[in-house]
């Protein structure tokens, strides 16, 4: 992808803001990941002009890796889960604290 500093910030904070389960304001999420959406969106198309790239590939491209580096924390949480459920080994606490965290009951 060749990112650079800024698109790569960009990124890191999209993955870090998503809507999950028993969020007080999810609107408010929901309202700066568009933020953050539309600053990447600009800084794609600047970074592009200046480069002579077509910007119309960059944007999708980002947002993909965006979408594969969540479907692969999604498998490593169910791994996780697998394991804790057979009680194979037992699971960080951060790990324990976010299984507990998500659960709609």
């Amino acid at each position: 992808l060749n990112l650079d500093i800024s698109a790569l910030a960009c990124l890191s904070a999209l993955s870090l803001v998503t809507e999950r389960h028993g969020l007080k304001e999810p609107k408010k999420v929901e309202e700066l990941r568009s933020k953050i959406i539309s600053c990447l969106n600009d800084y794609l198309a600047f970074s592009c002009q200046n480069k002579g790239q077509p910007q119309e590939r960059a944007e999708p491209k980002v947002l993909h890796v965006l979408a594969d580096l969540r479907s692969l924390c999604t498998l490593g949480l169910q791994r996780i889960f697998y394991l804790k459920l057979e009680d194979l080994v037992p699971p960080p606490l951060i790990i324990d604290k976010l299984f507990l965290d998500t659960l709609p009951y």
